[in-house]
């Protein structure tokens, strides 16, 4: 479990660093005013967040998931 979580955190610090240049694509796209390169740029914005967010969560969800042997100390 502690190698998939490495991976996770590696992938999320990896796709971390593609969120500027994507932040000024996008305001770049927007500025051409074309249609279609605002709709391939949203559309790319809309995959990279949601992978993002998703290692996002499982990062945060295994961070703060407590193991059943502790939850049973607590409860006694």
């Amino acid at each position: 479990m502690e190698k998939i979580k490495t991976k996770l955190q590696l992938a999320f610090a990896l796709l971390s660093i593609f969120f500027i240049p994507l932040l000024i694509a996008t305001i770049w796209a927007i500025s051409t005013a074309n249609k279609w390169i605002i709709l391939g740029i949203l559309l790319l914005d809309f995959f990279y967040l949601t992978i993002e967010s998703t290692f996002f969560f499982v990062l945060l969800f295994n961070r703060f998931k407590k193991k059943p042997a502790e939850k049973s100390n607590e409860s006694k």
